[in-house]
Order: structure tokens, then sequence, then C-alpha cells
């Protein structure tokens, strides 16, 4: 009796030992009979398919909301008042908005005129409650300092979605979604990364740090977010032909790591960077190293980042994966492939399904139909 005692314990043990435990940030969003759950990187089901629509987990939480009926609306928002309209949005209907935590279970319950901007950075979100921009913590409460300013909400708003366009000089530019802001005679600015933030003066950009301070001079027409200590910029080109500016890899001096003579470049990933060429109107796709070198050939129709040892590549209209040395390791057939994260990517696998494959190329979960009526 002990004997098997000790067996069971064993067993236990090894399948305990096989398990892993993945923090929900991980966990990727798939949908069953149209609604949306949660998955974990091996496609183990953490949150049942309920929810018409969710957003990705960060700082351990996730906004999650789902579709009025016609009833409903007529019970909860009364002729006249003031509520959101989606149909502007391509979405039918107005919704309830709510806030779960790793369990599924609601720490904000679902409600109307509730209206989310940004998944949790930082702890904080900005979000529009009662047609009033407010920034909100992971347990919905409203903080103290609040935008009710309205040029100060399209800054933050634009800052959300990566984009801070047409700012007026010598307006306040902010560049993190904890309010730390520069200001100074910017016609335009983009949020930090890696503690270097792009400003444009006078037509040229530049980069500041978290203080304010010029880091390297503005001189680009175009300057990309830092990533892994690199960023993308560009530069007039010395003979005005078929294009009017290259574009190059400068690190955190702003000296170029990759000359500036690219028509166009990715962003740097795992040591590789893409770039193309075209010829003749036909553009192939290939990677170069952060020396400018050429590592894997230009002959892709389309490329994306390298994530996870692997990058998504086309060829005759369909996308697989290749490794580090240019080997197609996941064959090309789906109509649509996007970058691995925690050993997962989402492809497409026919005109309406989709799933989730691993770096082996297997589907873990899934095909299911991404949209629903």
């Amino acid at each position: 009796m002990r004997y098997l005692f000790f067996i069971s314990l064993f067993v236990i043990g090894l399948v305990s030992f096989g398990q892993k435990d993945y923090p929900c940030h991980t966990w990727k969003r798939y949908t069953e009979n149209c609604l949306t759950g949660f998955v974990d990187p091996e496609g183990k089901v953490m949150i049942e398919p309920q929810f018409e629509f969710a957003m990705d987990f960060s700082d351990g939480h996730a906004f999650v909301w789902n579709y009025l009926s016609q009833a409903e609306e007529k019970a909860v928002v009364p002729l006249g008042e003031e509520y959101q309209n989606y149909e502007s949005f391509g979405l039918g209907g107005n919704r309830k908005t709510g806030i779960i935590d790793s369990t599924g279970k609601f720490v904000v319950e679902p409600k109307i005129n509730f209206i989310v901007y940004s998944a949790f950075v930082d702890s904080i979100a900005l979000v529009r409650i009662d047609n009033k921009y407010e920034i909100i913590d992971i347990k919905g409460e409203v903080i103290s300092n609040t935008y009710q300013n309205y040029f100060e909400e399209i800054i933050y708003k634009n800052l959300i979605k990566g984009n801070s366009n047409n700012l007026r000089a010598g307006s306040k530019c902010y560049m993190t979604r904890k309010k730390q802001f520069v200001s100074g005679p910017y016609q335009d600015c983009e949020p930090y990364s890696e503690g270097y933030g792009a400003v444009r003066i006078g037509g040229k950009y530049g980069y500041v740090n978290l203080k304010g301070e010029m880091m390297i001079a503005p001189q680009f027409l175009d300057a990309d977010q830092f990533s892994n200590g690199y960023a993308v910029v560009s530069v007039p080109a010395p003979k005005i032909g078929s294009r009017n500016k290259n574009f190059g890899l400068i690190d955190m001096n702003g000296t170029f790591v990759i000359a500036p003579n690219h028509y166009r470049l990715g962003k740097f990933s795992e040591g590789k960077i893409a770039f193309y060429t075209a010829k003749n109107k036909e553009t192939k796709y290939g990677f170069l190293d952060a020396e400018g070198n050429v590592v894997i050939k230009p002959k892709y129709e389309h490329v994306r980042m390298f994530k996870d040892g692997l990058a998504a590549v086309k060829i005759k209209e369909k996308y697989g994966y290749i490794n580090a040395d240019g080997k197609l390791t996941i064959p090309a057939k789906y109509l649509s492939a996007q970058d691995f994260k925690y050993g997962t990517a989402l492809v497409q696998v026919s005109k309406k399904k989709w799933a989730f494959i691993n770096l082996d190329g297997e589907i873990i979960v899934g095909p299911w139909k991404r949209k629903c009526n």
C-alpha cells in the first residue's frame, strides 16, 4: 500500500513538474462560438470564452466588454441620455465595459459610458467615464490628477495611440503614461522608448531624455522609437530621384551604424533588421545585421520582425517562418501571420479562420472564426 502511495506521489510530481505557470500577460485571446477567452502559450484555457471582446492582460488586469441587446439598450439607456455610439467604429450597438483580474473575476463591474483608450501601463490607463477623460488605476479608481483640459486630453489620447502630431509650438508634450512631459518649441513629439523621445523642431527630428535635455540634435526627416538601443531615422537623399529621403540606423549617441542609403528599414530586433530592394517595380525583402551586412538575401514578398528566433516571410502569396539562418522552418501556407510572442503566433489558416501555432508550427488553439456577427 505504501509502495502504491509513493508511486502516486511520484506521478503527480512528474505531472506538476511538466506544467508551467505562465503569467497572465503572456496569455493569448482566442474565440469560440463568437465569445473571447484566454489561453496560455501552451494552449491551456485559463479563462473560458465569455466576452464579446477583450483586451490583452497588462498589470494583471484586462478590459472586457459585451454589447447590449436592443431590449437592454431601451432599459438602461433612457431616451435622450448621452452615451457612446459605436457605429462610427464599425461596431454594432453599445457596450458594457468592465475590468477583470487573472482569475476572471470582475474588479470593476461592467457598465455603460465607460470607454477605454489604453490598456494598463504602469498600473494606470486612460478611459472616458460619462464623457469625461480620466486616468484610472487597476481598481478602476480615478486618480487625483485628471485631464479635463481639452488640449491636454487630445495630447494624452494621441500618445496612447502612438501618435501626437500637429502639436502647437511651445506646447506640453506628454511622452510617458505617468504624465512626464517636456515643453519647448516642438511641432511634434513621440512617446519615450528606452529613455529617449523624438521631438521635431523646425522640420527636423532629434531626441531628448526624460529631463527634456537634447541628447541627439535635430537633423532627421523621420525618427522612430528606440528598440534594443537603436532607432531608424531618415535624412534627405543626396540625389532626388525616385525617392527624396534615405533611411539608416543610429545608436543612442546618434551615430549611424547602418548608413542612410536604404529605401526603408523595419524595426531592429534580435540582431536583425528588415530591408528591401526595388527593381523593375518588384520589391523584395531581406535582413541586415547591426553593421549593415546582408545576412538574409532579399527574396521575400514581405517579412516581419524576428521574435523568439523566427520571422514571418511571404512566399508566393503565403506566409511561413524562417530562422536566423534564413531556413524555412514552418512552411509558407498561411494567408497572414503575426510575430511570435512567448512561443506562440497568430496565423490565418483560411479566409475566415485563425489559429495559434507554436514554434514547431503545430496548431495549439483553433482554428476559429475571428470575426462574428
